[in-house]
């Protein structure tokens, strides 16, 4: 569940604020342990907790909005799966945090089946 809401925040924090010109928000430590392909079994330190996670990602929105505002329809420096304009790249966002969400919420189902056992 760690993995996937850090994946999650990174995902925005690669991609977004490079697109209008920003620095990333997060650590490179960030980056190294949940990009697509990785797993907790390769952490080499210690993760966030879930906390600095979930704090992480109620700030996040508001920073991509003022970074973001006014640039929606800017094309991005390089088409990325498809996309061309930064807006693209929001709505992708938004269904790549929905499909990993699916996946929180049914890991978090069997995990609550299996303490009720």
């Amino acid at each position: 569940i760690r993995w996937n809401a850090g994946h999650l925040l990174v995902g925005w924090d690669h991609s977004m604020f490079p697109a209008v010109h920003q620095e990333r928000q997060l650590p490179l430590s960030y980056h190294l342990m949940f990009p697509s392909g990785s797993k907790p079994d390769n952490w080499t330190e210690q993760p966030p907790t879930m906390e600095q996670i979930i704090t992480l990602l109620e700030e996040q929105p508001l920073l991509i909005e003022q970074a973001c505002r006014g640039h929606l329809n800017e094309p991005l420096k390089e088409p990325f799966l498809g996309m061309k304009t930064i807006g693209d790249m929001v709505i992708f966002h938004m269904n790549h945090e929905s499909h990993h969400m699916g996946i929180i919420k049914s890991m978090k189902q069997t995990l609550l089946k299996e303490v009720s056992l």
